[in-house]
């Protein structure tokens, strides 16, 4: 009678082993597949530097593990294994990403949309070389974060040229069109680099410097579909 008891046990502990094992490699996921918005269709180069763009920004934006690819050579499939990261996903999938830095005499509050194609436009993200989050001199407080910017060549000559005749004015900065934070003119910026202070906390200004460090998007974005199932962990 033992025996039977043992025979009859092994089994049923074998079953919820399996039953372990098999729950503990598969997860809920997304798979979001995403195509240009644009009329024509890309050639295999630009669309490739749309992956990689899209990739960098998923890096620097997403915690959990994701995969992108080119699909057909006319598609970029997306696979993120945290349901809960599909809006931020959104966000930055579908952004264009120009980020703009425009002249104005009086600052705009974080989030205005603009028409930047009305303003004077003085920099863009094309002419930013580096950015960087250090400590501001004031640990503690709200500005206890600031951000670095090192221009490129041109884009230092053009700084220089604005702020030596616009201090006291606002150096808008503007992601497609929506307003993210407004630095005042302080002074003449003749050195090829600037710092933007503004009560930033570190998440603040990680944020910030990301959108700087934003590569411009070679077309829109659109969502095709999406589709929510259980994946397979690596």
């Amino acid at each position: 009678m033992k025996k039977r008891h043992l025979v009859l046990l092994i089994p049923l502990l074998l079953l919820n082993l399996s039953c372990s094992l098999i729950s503990g490699f598969v997860s809920p996921g997304v798979i979001v597949r995403l195509a240009p918005d644009t009329t024509s269709a890309p050639d295999s180069a630009t669309l490739q530097k749309a992956s990689q763009i899209l990739k960098a920004r998923m890096a620097a934006n997403l915690k959990g593990k994701f995969v992108l690819q080119i699909q057909n050579n006319s598609e970029l499939l997306a696979v993120l294994y945290d349901p809960n990261e599909l809006e931020i996903f959104t966000q930055i999938a579908t952004k264009i990403g120009e980020v703009d830095f425009i002249d104005s005499v009086t600052p705009y509050t974080k989030g205005d949309a603009i028409d930047v194609t009305t303003q004077n436009i003085i920099l863009t993200e094309m002419d930013v070389s580096t950015v960087a989050v250090v400590p501001g001199s004031q640990a503690g407080t709200s500005d206890a974060y600031v951000i670095s910017i090192m221009f490129t060549t041109d884009g230092a000559k053009k700084l220089d040229l604005y702020t030596k005749n616009n201090v006291g004015h606002y150096l808008v900065i503007v992601q497609d069109g929506i307003v993210i934070t407004s630095p005042a003119v302080n002074s003449e910026i003749d050195k090829g680099s600037a710092i933007i202070q503004g009560k930033f906390t570190q998440a603040d200004a990680n944020d910030l410097a990301s959108i700087l460090k934003t590569h411009r998007m070679p077309f829109k974005l659109k969502i095709i579909t999406t589709e929510k199932r259980p994946l397979v962990k690596w």
